[in-house]
Parts: structure tokens; sequence; C-alpha cells
């Protein structure tokens, strides 16, 4: 009997042969079937260290700017600042603001691609032993996936609206305030009733993460 596939001659009246068979079933296989979708806990604990971390950067970051921008010789930091608390200069406040934006923002583009680059996911999810791949692939991410990710679809467009209502009207701001409210929401809010614990930024960049 031949194969119904390839022709060849099959055994056992068996409708196909086993390497046609083997095939079938790679396809029917996805990208991750190797690997079991993540819980919402393990992406929680996740983020909670990212967040550590970022936070000490963060502190770090204020600290630094506020000393560049703050010369008052041999004064303590929190005597340089009461004056302006006091009195504040919102030039000044917007300057520091901007700064400390885009420094954390930079940090974070570098972060992200090294850390993609050399090991495909970042410190949290290495803690949890969880990691990122390509939903269509099955593949980690490189440097530049990651970046779109973790920076671009997940960070870098409220960085944007939030940057722009420093210089946009009252109405305008406003309306972008509550643009980046309802995107950070949907953004941690989506893993809870998504099946494959999806977030936002993973849609936009065609991931899932996985254990």
């Amino acid at each position: 009997m031949q194969c119904l596939q390839c022709g060849k001659e099959i055994l056992n009246n068996a409708k196909i042969c086993l390497s046609c068979a083997e095939i079938a079933i790679k396809s029917c296989q996805s990208p991750e079937a190797k690997y079991k979708i993540t819980t919402i806990g393990k992406r929680a604990s996740a983020l909670t260290v990212e967040s550590l971390l970022w936070m000490f950067l963060t502190f770090l970051a204020i600290y630094l700017i506020l000393k560049i921008n703050l010369k008052g010789g041999h004064s303590s930091l929190t005597e340089q600042l009461v004056p302006l608390v006091i009195s504040p200069d919102k030039t000044l406040i917007t300057k520091i603001v901007l700064q400390l934006l885009i420094s954390v923002n930079l940090l974070a583009i570098i972060y992200t691609g090294l850390m993609f680059h050399y090991f495909g996911t970042t410190i949290g999810k290495i803690c949890l032993g969880i990691t990122i791949i390509n939903q269509k692939t099955g593949q980690k991410l490189n440097w530049l996936e990651g970046i779109l990710r973790d920076w671009v679809y997940k960070s870098g467009l409220n960085l944007i609206a939030t940057i722009a209502t420093f210089y946009a009207s009252a109405s305008i701001a406003s309306l972008l305030s509550v643009m980046v409210f309802i995107i950070t929401l949907v953004q941690y809010l989506l893993p809870f009733i998504d099946k494959e614990k999806k977030a936002l930024h993973d849609y936009l960049s065609g991931t899932i993460v996985v254990e």
C-alpha cells in the first residue's frame, strides 16, 4: 500500500508513512509547546525584583541630577532643596524632571539591550526561572527585540506622552495623562484575563512568557 501523502510504500494498512506522520506532528505543535506558560504570580514576582532594582537606580539618578543642578557649595542636599520647596522654580523643576526621565530611560535601554544580548531575558525573570520567547519561532529574543518589547512597547510610548505634557496646553496635558493611565491599566490587568497570561506589550511584540 502507498502513503497518501508522499506515495511511498507502507506496511500494516497505515494511511501515511512514518516520515510523513512525524512531519505532520511537528507542524501541529506550536513553538511554545515544549514550554509551560508561566503564572501570574511568577510574572508579578519578577516585576517586583525588577522594580526594586529600578527603584535603587532611580534614587541614584535623582541624587546625581539634584547635585548637578543645585549648586549650593558646601551645603547639604537637604539644605539646597528647602528654598526650592518654599518658592518653587518651575523652569528648574521641569529641567530636573526631564533630565531624570531621559537619563533613567537611556539607562533602561542600555540595560535591556545588554541583558537580552547575553541572557535573552532580564534579571527579574532569571531569578524566577522564567523567560520570554517569540511566539512564532519559539526562540529567545535578541537585543533589538528585547528593547522593542521591554522599552518601546512597555514604557517608551508612555514616556513620550509624559514628556509632551510639559509642553502641551492644560487640556492636551490632561488628555495625555488620562491616556497614560489607561495604557498602564490595560498593560497590567490584561494578563489576569488573558488565557496565555500575555500583557499588552506581549501582543505588540508577538512574545509570550514561559518557564
